[in-house]
């Protein structure tokens, strides 16, 4: 039977080469060693993305719908590419509601509009700790009461917050509802916006890019 002392610095030993082992692992690997877990690196790999909700003017009468929808679209195609961490931006958000209390962000700072320019979104974005950021727009609305129809002028970037530099190439579209019928302007407005929003998210993140 081996003495008492040599169990005593046999346990010393290993828990010394536990401890060095621990400390020189990268985060990932000793996360998966704490944890006793696999860790998707894929996963934390991806870009973190704040995704702004869209600015949408006050001539489209349902405009929270019209913004609701187009967000949506824009997440889930970000989501859908495989390649990014996304969060929807709003004032509550627990690291922007501290950087606003601590007055590093103004009140003008974390509302409405967000992309007249890249000043406001980048701001939030680099003092949040976010790797890009996506802007989006309804630039005009018209609607003919004679056709019934619905028409909007969307607009959507993606930047990079390191750099400044545009994410790919920013897109500017029009899209239409249909014609004719009896459907109300509100319900047109919304056709218009997701049959735009479709368009936009599919040029600004290819198809290439997008996981199946």
């Amino acid at each position: 039977m081996r003495p008492f002392r040599q169990y005593r610095a046999g346990f010393a030993w290993s828990a010394a080469v536990a401890m060095a082992t621990s400390t020189f692992l990268s985060p990932v690997a000793a996360l998966a060693a704490e944890t006793n877990t696999k860790v998707n690196l894929a996963q934390v790999m991806k870009r973190t993305v704040l995704v702004f909700p869209f600015d949408v003017p006050a001539t489209v009468g349902n405009r929270d719908e019209v913004r609701g929808l187009l967000t949506d679209m824009a997440v889930s195609r970000l989501q859908a590419a495989g390649s990014y961490s996304i969060t929807q931006y709003h004032r509550s958000l627990p690291t922007v509601a501290r950087l606003h209390l601590d007055q590093q962000l103004t009140d003008a700072d974390v509302t409405e509009p967000y992309a007249e320019d890249n000043t406001k979104g980048m701001k939030i974005a680099k003092l949040a700790g976010y790797d890009a950021v996506f802007l989006g727009s309804v630039d005009d609305y018209q609607f003919d009461d004679a056709q019934k129809q619905a028409k909007v002028l969307v607009a959507g970037r993606l930047l990079d917050v390191k750099t400044g530099k545009l994410i790919g190439t920013p897109v500017t579209l029009q899209a239409a509802s249909t014609t004719g019928g009896t459907a109300k302007e509100a319900d047109r407005a919304l056709e218009a916006a997701r049959n735009a929003g479709q368009q936009l998210m599919t040029k600004l993140v290819p198809v290439t890019d997008v996981v199946t």
